[in-house]
């Protein structure tokens, strides 16, 4: 009896012990199993973190550009206007140091105006400069000299509104 108690005891040792480690070995994985999964989540919600604060950057870049355009389109409609204008002086003698004067307060108001709104939105990008440069063509009269310079300055709002996502862009990673 003792021999068969002693086996019992050995049988239950070795296959107790056998199903211990099993047991430790099912626990070692069931935890490195919850760590992968674990991992991968984490992974996923840094993964849907980067998308959402992608998607927030473009929007806010898309509103930026329909803001700025707005602007732009808004200063073309006023250059249009003072063309018109000079337009509807049709005799020279119609033509008096007042009225000139008249125009080129106008267009520099809409110059100084786009200025400072394209410094403010766009810093050190190049696009303000495009406006705030306009210049006419002298040595004729200042009537054409003013005429001139609000073609130049027209030319200037085109081109910013023609690349503005690229200074949109590049005034972003400055």
């Amino acid at each position: 009896m003792g021999l068969v108690l002693g086996a019992g005891v050995l049988g239950f040792l070795i296959f107790g012990g056998a199903a211990y480690i099993g047991q430790r070995h099912y626990e070692r994985e069931a935890h490195k199993e919850a760590e992968r999964i674990r991992t991968a989540r984490a992974a996923e919600e840094a993964r849907l973190k980067q998308e959402a604060e992608r998607q927030k950057l473009a929007q806010e870049r898309q509103a930026k550009i329909k803001r700025i355009t707005i602007k732009l389109e808004k200063a073309l409609g006023q250059v249009q206007s003072i063309d018109y204008r000079f337009r509807d002086v049709k005799k020279p003698e119609d033509w008096t140091w007042e009225l000139v004067k008249k125009f080129e307060r106008d267009i520099e108001e809409i110059r100084v105006s786009l200025n400072e709104y394209l410094e403010q939105e766009l810093p050190g990008t190049g696009a303000a400069a495009l406006v705030r440069d306009a210049v006419g063509q002298g040595g004729q009269s200042s009537e054409y000299y003013e005429y001139t310079r609000l073609h130049s300055m027209r030319a200037g709002i085109r081109s910013v509104l023609e690349r503005l996502e690229f200074f949109v862009d590049r005034a972003s990673q400055d």
